[in-house]
């Protein structure tokens, strides 16, 4: 699976776009993250799934589109 990665968890990741096994959900991609770049878990971000930024664990399909996106402030 793909994964688009955003602003300064590019400095922890070395990339812009990860490549990892396919998993079933949020809970297991986070897990996944953590064991590759354990800086991860010290660093505030969330996770979009197809362009919905997701809380709690959510399932990810086959096709998912999946962005790591650093804290960020609108208005």
């Amino acid at each position: 699976m793909v994964i688009l990665v955003f602003g300064q968890l590019q400095d922890i990741t070395g990339t812009d776009t990860l490549h990892i096994k396919q998993v079933e959900g949020k809970k297991q991609l986070s897990d996944a993250l953590f064991e590759l770049f354990p800086r991860l878990q010290e660093t505030k971000f969330v996770i979009a799934i197809d362009r919905q930024i997701i809380d709690g664990d959510a399932p990810i399909g086959p096709n998912a589109c999946i962005a790591l996106l650093p804290p960020f402030s609108g208005g």
